[in-house]
């Protein structure tokens, strides 16, 4: 490819992405305009947020079926159940392998067992927090960025902004961040370029949230102290425990994150999903 066509796709490209983020952003911008002024307050808060991934979809889906001409596969509901039941299986299982891995070191102690109530509470914020965040991160900067620049850029971008994204949650540092977005943004990444849905890595990311927070209590960031259905005391040092910015930046949850994330990688490579600049735009395989 010369440099002057590589340069108008470039161009191009560039275009078309600052005009799906537009598109994108007219519905959320009214969507939380209307919602803060209407449902203002934390009783809200859940209801606030169904509205928001309701404004993305709406922006999302109207890109793709004008812009792309093409259908919404990456939200098809054949095998979305199972790619979604997976995801919740191996995240769950991730932090619970990490959990014990604290608790083994004597850094995690339970102290009592509350109701499936306290677990069950946090349901609407896990699924509301992991919905955005993977229609955001996955399904719009990722896609977008690898139909500039490629899938090893747009991975590294969508995983940057990942972490930055995190930079204002409790005592939060650039390192702690930075972390967040390498582990999360390259299993959550991971999954979307092996299955081009969103169903797997909606399911990982459900799966870590809701068993970090509602079954073991050991939240992102441990100045939250949300507690779930284990009531324990973690106290251990940094590289076990994560310290005061949460288990997911101990070094225990960074292995597993990156160890699975390489894995999901190194399958989608296999499967063809990897695109560098010479072949963004070619079609891509899909489904699991």
């Amino acid at each position: 490819m010369s440099r002057t066509m590589m340069l108008n796709k470039l161009r191009q490209s560039a275009t078309e992405t600052a005009c799906a983020l537009l598109c994108l952003a007219g519905p959320s911008a009214v969507a939380n305009g209307l919602s803060q002024t209407l449902l203002s307050g934390e009783a809200w808060m859940d209801l606030r947020n169904g509205l928001r991934i309701l404004a993305l979809l709406l922006g999302y889906m109207l890109w793709v079926r004008w812009r792309e001409r093409r259908p919404v596969h990456e939200l098809g509901l054949t095998g979305a159940a199972r790619e979604t039941g997976l995801g919740l299986l191996v995240g769950g299982l991730m932090v619970a392998l990490s959990v014990g891995a604290m608790a083994w070191g004597g850094a995690y102690q339970v102290q009592a067992i509350n109701g499936p109530g306290h677990a069950l509470a946090l349901l609407p914020l896990v699924l509301s927090l992991a919905a955005l965040e993977e229609i955001l991160f996955r399904l719009i900067l990722l896609r977008l960025m690898e139909r500039w620049l490629g899938t090893g850029w747009g991975l590294f971008i969508s995983s940057l902004l990942f972490g930055l994204a995190h930079l204002g949650m409790g005592p939060a540092t650039v390192a702690s961040t930075l972390l967040l977005g390498l582990e999360g943004g390259l299993l959550f990444g991971a999954a979307y370029l092996l299955t081009r849905r969103i169903w797997l890595c909606l399911g990982l990311h459900i799966g870590w949230n809701f068993v970090q927070m509602g079954i073991f209590s050991a939240d992102a960031t441990l100045a939250l102290k949300r507690v779930g259905w284990l009531q324990a005391s973690i106290d251990g040092p940094a590289w076990l425990t994560g310290g005061i910015h949460g288990m997911e930046a101990s070094v225990p949850a960074a292995l597993l994150c990156l160890s699975v994330g390489a894995v999901l990688l190194t399958l989608a490579i296999r499967r063809g999903q990897w695109q560098d600049r010479r072949t963004v735009g070619k079609p891509q395989h899909c489904g699991a």
